[in-house]
Parts: C-alpha cells; sequence; structure tokens
C-alpha cells in the first residue's frame, strides 16, 4: 500500500482497450488529497488538575479525533475520543508533581487513521518566585516582595527563622500577591533570614531566594551639651529612626555603672540633668526604646573643666626672667643681658602701666634669670653676673642690701618669715638674713649633680629639696632632713599645693603627687611629651603641666587628660593667679595670659 502525501495535487486520466489492442484516453482531471492530519499541537497546564490541548484541524471529512496520551514518549495509551471538528480539549485528572506527560491527536475518518500530530509534553511543577527583597520596617514589622512564576498556585507561603534557627511559618497569602507585610517582633543586633514558596492544595514550589538581614536599632547621636548652671547642664541628641517611642538617659561615674536618671517621649530631642557635682566626671548612655525594645546606645563623657582661653599676650625681651607680685598687682621683669634699666615694674592687669624702673650704677649688677618677690611684696631680689644677690626696695628702686654667693645658676626663693632668702645653687643651699645680710645656714652638698627642685611650704617651716637622686623634705627650724620622698627618684621642679597636704613634682614622662608629706608612694599621672613642670588648682581637683608642645589640664584623683593647648614652640612655665581664674604661660619671649571658663564639657 502506498500514500499520497497530504494536500498534495495530481493530475488523472484514464486509457482504454479492446479486443484488438485499440485503445482510446480521456481527458486529464486534476485530484488534490485533502489533509487529515491534525497539526500544531499544544499544551497548557492551567492548574495542578488542568491541562488544555489545542491543535489545528486540517481535514474536511474527519468523524472524530483520538487523543493519546504516555508518561514517557513511548506507551501512549488513548485517554478519549472527540467529535470531529473540534480544535481544543480540557483534560483534567490528577497529575504527579514534576512528572512530564506527553499527547499526541489523529483524525479518524470511517475506521481510517490519520497520521499522528507533532507530541507536545507538559509537566506539573509550581514555579519558585524570584526577587525577594525584604525591608525590616521597624522592629514590629517587615515587608516583602516578589516576583510570581506562577500561574495556579492557590497561595504564597512566608517563612522566617532567627539565626542558625528552624523555618517558622509567618504568613500566608493569597495567590497572585507580590508583595506583603509581616508582624513580628524583631531583636536588635539579630540575624533573620526570610523566604517565600508558592502552593496548591497538593504541591510546593521550591523556595525563592533566601534574603537574610540584621535587625538595627541605631543609637541616637548626641549632638551638644550646654550647661545651664554650675549644677546642670542640657543634653541634646538627634534621633537616627522614625519608629522610637522615646529616650532613656542614663548617667554614671563609669560606663560600668549607670543607671537611668530620666526618659522622654517621642521628638523629644533634650534633656536638662541636674544636682551635678563639679569634682566628679560623668558618662553618659542614650538609648531610644520602644514598647518591646531599646536602641543600642551612644556615649559621652563630661566634665566640669576649669579650662583657660589664651586671652592676651605681653612682647617680652627673649631670656627674660619674671615674678609676681604676693598681691598679685604688680610684675617684675628683668632686662637681659646688660641693658637699664635693669627690672621694670609694671601692672599685673596685661602690663598696662609701667609703673617704675630699677636702674644700676654698677656694671655688674644685671639679674639673670632669677628674680622674686619677697613674701611682703616690699623687695625683690635677683641673682647678679658678679655672683652677688640683690635686693632692691620696690617702693624707691634703690639697692636695700647686697649679699655674696657662690653662683648666680640656681633658684631663688624667700620664706614667709619675712627675713630669709634662699639661693640654691649647684648642690648646695645658702640662707640668708636679708634684714641685716647675715649668713643663716649653709646646707652643703645635697645634691651631686645639681639641685632641680626647692620651695618653701606655706608657713615656711618646711622646704623640699631635689636632684636626680630624689626629693627630700626638710625642717627648716632644726635644719634637719625629715624623710626622703618615697618614689620620688628622677622627679624635679616641685611643689607644695596651696594647702599643703600635697606634694608635686614633674619628669620627662609622668607627674607625681604625694600625700602625707610623701611617706607614701605617689600617685602618678602619664603626661609624657618632655613635662617640665606640673601646678595644683588652688581646690586640689586639676592639675595643669606645661611640657614640650602643649599645655594640659588633668582631673583627678583619676588624673584623665581633660584638655590640651597645642604650640608650635615650646612653652616654659605656668602660674596660677586671682585664685585659679588665670594662668600665666612663659615663653622664651612673651607671657601670655589665660582666662579661666569654668564649664561642663565633653
Amino acid at each position: 500500500t502506498s500514500y499520497l502525501q497530504e494536500g498534495s495535487k495530481h493530475k488523472i486520466k484514464a486509457k482504454g482497450f479492446d479486443a484488438d489492442g485499440n485503445s482510446t484516453t480521456s481527458k486529464e482531471a486534476e485530484v488534490t488529497v485533502y489533509r487529515f492530519t491534525p497539526s500544531n499541537l499544544n499544551a497548557h497546564l492551567l492548574t495542578d488538575s488542568t491541562i488544555e490541548l489545542t491543535w489545528q484541524d486540517n481535514s474536511k471529512f474527519e468523524t472524530g479525533f483520538e487523543i493519546e496520551q504516555a508518561v514517557n514518549d513511548t506507551l501512549f495509551k488513548k485517554i478519549t475520543l472527540l467529535d470531529s471538528n473540534k480544535t481544543s480539549y480540557i483534560l483534567k485528572g490528577n497529575f504527579s508533581l514534576n512528572q512530564r506527560y506527553y499527547f499526541r491527536i489523529r483524525a479518524i475518518y470511517e475506521g481510517t487513521y490519520s497520521w499522528y500530530s507533532n507530541t507536545v509534553s507538559a509537566s506539573l511543577f509550581l514555579t519558585s518566585p524570584t526577587q525577594l527583597t525584604v525591608t525590616i520596617v521597624n522592629d514590629t514589622s517587615a515587608h516583602l516582595e516578589w516576583t510570581d512564576n506562577s500561574f495556579f498556585e492557590d497561595a504564597f507561603e512566608i517563612e522566617i527563622k532567627i539565626a542558625y534557627g528552624d523555618y517558622q511559618l509567618a504568613k500566608m497569602v493569597a495567590k497572585n500577591t507580590i508583595n506583603s507585610d509581616i508582624q513580628t517582633i524583631f531583636s536588635p543586633n539579630q540575624f533573620y533570614s526570610f523566604r517565600v514558596r508558592a502552593k496548591t492544595s497538593d504541591i510546593y514550589s521550591g523556595y525563592s531566594n533566601v534574603i537574610s538581614s540584621i535587625f538595627q536599632f541605631p543609637a541616637p547621636v548626641f549632638s551638644g551639651i550646654t550647661q545651664i548652671s554650675e549644677t546642670s547642664l542640657k543634653l541634646t541628641w538627634e534621633g537616627r529612626t522614625s519608629f522610637e517611642e522615646g529616650f532613656i538617659i542614663e548617667r554614671g561615674t563609669s560606663y560600668s555603672n549607670t543607671v537611668e536618671i530620666g526618659r522622654v517621649g517621642q521628638n523629644v530631642a533634650s534633656f536638662i540633668d541636674q544636682g551635678l557635682d563639679v569634682h566628679k566626671k560623668y558618662y553618659y548612655k542614650l538609648y531610644a526604646f520602644t514598647k518591646h525594645n531599646k536602641s543600642n546606645y551612644t556615649t559621652r563623657s563630661v566634665v566640669y573643666s576649669p579650662w583657660y582661653s589664651a586671652s592676651f599676650t605681653v612682647s617680652l625681651k627673649h631670656d627674660f626672667a619674671y615674678s609676681l607680685s604676693p598681691d598679685e598687682k604688680v610684675f617684675a621683669v628683668n632686662n637681659p643681658g646688660k641693658a637699664e634699666p635693669v627690672i621694670e615694674l609694671y601692672t599685673a592687669d596685661y602690663f598696662h602701666s609701667l609703673l617704675r624702673q630699677i636702674y644700676s650704677t654698677d656694671p655688674l649688677v644685671r639679674t639673670t634669670t632669677n628674680i622674686e618677690f619677697s613674701k611682703d611684696g616690699k623687695y625683690i631680689a635677683g641673682v647678679n653676673s658678679d655672683n652677688t644677690l640683690t635686693l632692691w626696695n620696690t617702693n624707691v628702686t634703690a639697692i636695700y642690701k647686697s649679699i655674696s654667693v657662690n653662683g648666680r645658676e640656681g633658684i631663688l626663693r624667700f620664706n614667709p618669715d619675712l627675713h630669709t632668702v634662699a639661693f640654691a645653687t649647684k648642690g648646695n643651699i645658702y640662707f640668708w638674713n636679708y634684714t641685716d645680710g647675715s649668713i643663716i645656714k649653709v646646707l652643703n652638698d645635697l645634691e651631686t649633680s645639681g639641685i632641680t627642685s626647692f620651695v618653701f611650704n606655706q608657713d615656711g617651716n618646711h622646704f623640699l629639696v631635689g636632684g636626680a637622686q630624689g626629693l627630700s623634705l626638710w625642717d627648716k627650724n632644726s635644719w634637719s632632713k625629715i624623710r626622703d620622698i618615697v618614689g620620688s627618684s628622677g622627679y624635679s621642679n616641685a611643689a607644695f599645693s596651696k594647702d599643703g597636704k600635697y606634694i608635686i613634682a614633674s619628669n620627662s614622662s609622668s607627674i607625681a603627687i604625694w600625700e602625707n608629706a610623701g611617706s607614701t608612694l605617689p600617685k602618678q599621672i602619664v603626661s609624657g611629651d618632655g613635662t617640665r613642670q606640673a601646678v595644683m588648682s588652688s581646690d586640689n581637683n586639676y592639675v595643669y603641666s606645661v611640657s614640650n608642645s602643649r599645655v594640659s589640664c588633668y582631673l583627678l584623683p583619676d588624673g584623665e587628660l581633660i584638655d590640651a593647648a597645642y604650640f608650635t614652640d615650646m612653652p616654659t612655665s605656668i602660674m596660677l593667679l586671682n585664685d585659679g581664674l588665670q594662668m600665666i604661660c612663659k615663653f622664651s619671649d612673651r607671657l601670655v595670659f589665660w582666662t579661666l571658663k569654668f564649664e561642663w564639657v565633653g
């Protein structure tokens, strides 16, 4: 049997024969072979139990269509017989997940079958959602968005897990949904993971991409500290979320012992703290909070700083020396070298007025870097280039007394008893009665390498002596050593606190403070940077130091650096005056006056 191709055209003619072999031929007739086989078969999965088949009917005379199905591409079985002229069929059934089904169709005419159509397949599976994104809006809500890649899901399941735990169903949303909010309580700094899948009543898609996120509840940011009074200040800040319900303020004397001192509502960005002690440093923690959580905290420390701002500079000659009268009303400044006048006296209001000048007719009477007011302000002493100590009467600017000394470089001090002046030079200290010029006492060979510290206490009954070997405390009345200051080796520039309770000294890297007249180990403050001198405030709550490049302020008792001023040249000494409300910083060619400003800073 042979078949003609469907749709082909053919010409036919007939030829007849008789018994004698004669023949005759008919006219040609054109014949078209009609198409019989259906084509363009397609299968569309409508739901997890419905497949739609569509095809093209190419026959004009079929009596029906036969549809076959296979679970592989060879073992086809008839599943239905359709009437003629059909071009689609809805197939219902229980299809297995991820199983591929194959289909083909043929036309029927009076027991004759066309060729089979093309074979098509369909698989039952839910396509996973994709492009999941998650935004944690606040500590009770997250917003999710995704792409829906399936067309017959019944719903979507949103799952969440905490850290390394198991996923839990957070919410189920309707079909065709592409975004949703979920409500749960998020904990700050906790790790959360999210995923989504589609589902029907029987099957599930694969999961979407996983989004992992840490819930951040950022701390507010301190924006300022404003002093209200000596015992109160105003804290201000900026919130960093849109969902906080208020702020918590904690305070302590360290960050480890803070306690809540106040709570303010949403959109309030300040708090006034009262009852502060100016002698303490305070540490603050600031949180934002909601009903369920506290944010991370931000910190700020504050201290009542007696810091100084440079307010006036007086330019002087290079390598000058100066002294301030006990009543802090007069400055005495020497004239280095051989220039006249020897000493000039100025008012203490930033050298505003020249009071008088002191001259000398003796070319050898030239003060070195040692000049000093007596404790009653009546005399000025200076050590001269001829190894003499000269006293001038400040009222008449005349030489009151000249005393021979063994040297001109050293430390000059008046005693509060109003008749003793002392000069420490090389390893010796000379004590004179300046009312009659008589020698009172000479202490020899106290320091083989030279004396670097020499100072009387407030009542003049004791004095400190120091050098490379350390500091020692002496009794002026018995001229005997009371004790060596414990742990003082290498310290110099020693001084007493204003009330005499403390001894303070410095070396190149630290500051030492002794109680109990130096009988116990000192409190040490690491200062570094070549510390040259340190002084205590009149209330013993602060230490000021001068070093190679800066003037620093430390808070006692901990010795924490609370402020510093830096310079391009080298300050050499500092002096507090006006009950600590001013400070004078000496440089090689100028005095810089600083005015104290007590305020809470941080």
